[in-house]
């Protein structure tokens, strides 16, 4: 029986004890009240909860990602023209208005990544992907129009400088960035040519993988799924990607070339783990496959029914982080359930309780304007305590801090 069954087994009797929280249909409650009532019930009282501390509303309209670099600093990544850099108490330091901004990016050494799209002539005009990189070190670390471009790396022109093939390279996006502690990175690419791992460059729906000194070094295109299964591996329609490779700089930063990726595309797993191996091949993560019921309740690879049918229990993983402090948080950000799911590095989400009680559920979220409700939200990070999300709907950042940690710096 494959992996995928017999964890469906698994699940098929949690789920119809549990509640489908951020549901846009509205027939389900939310989990966070079920969670609450929960507590409430046993006579334990919920001892922590994420707790608006700020509403950014910036110079931004459509802010779709967020990033808090290595830098300390925040960046709010604008779909309709620009990046504007924040500090962490959102005062605006700076911005660069080259780019319309889909996806952010910072290695260690400090260079921001913006995922974007260039306009080239070539015969005739093209718009195409492309991946910006700049050295903050030009500009002092100040996000200006004049930050240096380190390097411009543009589809298809990475793995093919002859630029063939221009149409198609038009219909290809870049969906997420994940950069490790060596500076070198990988990109999820998305598009409709998925038929031949071996053609050129390999499938469009896969991952690339850059050096440090940002060089094209291949794809995992023989390994990953592109577009015909609903597995482990499934890489159709990728919308985000994150390493454990997170802030604060230290040298305890991972050094692992670990990730955690998210697809929109129907499945059982709309977020997954995968590890590199010592051989440079693609591993699934097996501890989220691990789902301890004595210790939580909901897990990253949790089931829902929707519409007669079992599947992940995300819609559309926006956005990915980890939050490499104290806490170890995975931290999704859901654009169509409206909503904000924290996990452990183990898969189990919630927060663990005290008297060994199962985790308690601090993921939250709804459609709406509320402190804690949001409108396509499309952008997560975390750094210095402080949880950051992009409510795109809503043009605004909102910014919690656990109800544990409001009289900490």
């Amino acid at each position: 029986m494959k992996l995928r069954n017999l964890l469906f087994l698994l699940f098929l009797a949690s789920i119809f004890s549990s509640c489908s929280f951020g549901e846009r249909e509205g027939n389900a409650i939310e989990d966070i009240l079920a969670a609450r009532d929960e507590a409430k019930n046993s006579g334990t009282v919920a001892s922590k909860e994420w707790v608006n501390v700020a509403i950014w509303k910036g110079a931004f309209q459509t802010p779709v990602d967020v990033l808090y670099g290595f830098d300390k600093l925040v960046y709010v990544a604008d779909s309709s023209g620009s990046v504007y850099q924040y500090d962490e108490n959102g005062t605006l330091l700076g911005f660069y208005s080259l780019v319309k901004a889909e996806k952010l990016g910072m290695d260690r050494a400090l260079n921001l990544f913006i995922i974007g799209r260039i306009d080239t002539t070539i015969g005739r005009s093209y718009n195409l992907p492309a991946i910006y990189c700049l050295d903050m070190t030009s500009t002092s670390q100040i996000l200006k129009n004049s930050t240096r471009i380190l390097k411009r790396i543009v589809h298809p022109f990475y793995f093919n400088p002859s630029g063939s093939g221009l149409n198609e390279a038009e219909k290809v996006s870049f969906a997420g960035i994940a950069n490790f502690a060596d500076n070198s990175f990988f990109v999820a690419r998305k598009g409709p040519n998925n038929f031949n791992a071996t053609a050129l460059g390999g499938y469009d729906n896969t991952l690339v993988q850059f050096s440090k000194t940002r060089d094209y070094q291949g794809t995992f295109s023989n390994e990953l799924d592109p577009g015909v299964g609903d597995g482990l591996k499934f890489f159709n329609d990728p919308v985000s990607l994150t390493s454990y490779a997170a802030p604060p700089q230290s040298n305890s930063v991972s050094s692992s070339k670990d990730f955690i990726y998210g697809i929109k595309s129907r499945s059982f797993y709309r977020v997954q783990g995968l590890k590199v191996t010592d051989e440079g091949l693609l591993d699934i993560e097996r501890k989220y496959l691990n789902q301890d019921t004595t210790k939580a309740t909901r897990f990253l690879y949790g089931y829902v029914q929707r519409d007669g049918n079992f599947e992940s229990r995300f819609r559309n993983p926006a956005d990915i982080t980890i939050a490499a402090d104290k806490h170890q948080f995975i931290l999704v950000v859901d654009s169509e359930l409206d909503s904000l799911y924290q996990f452990n590095l183990s898969g189990q989400e919630g927060e663990t309780p005290d008297f060994g009680k199962k985790n308690l559920i601090t993921s939250f979220g709804g459609t709406g304007t509320g402190t804690k409700q949001f409108n396509r939200p499309k952008g997560v990070a975390y750094g210095k305590l402080k949880l950051f999300i992009a409510d795109t709907g809503n043009k605004r950042i909102m910014v919690y801090k656990l109800s544990t940690d409001i009289t900490q710096n």
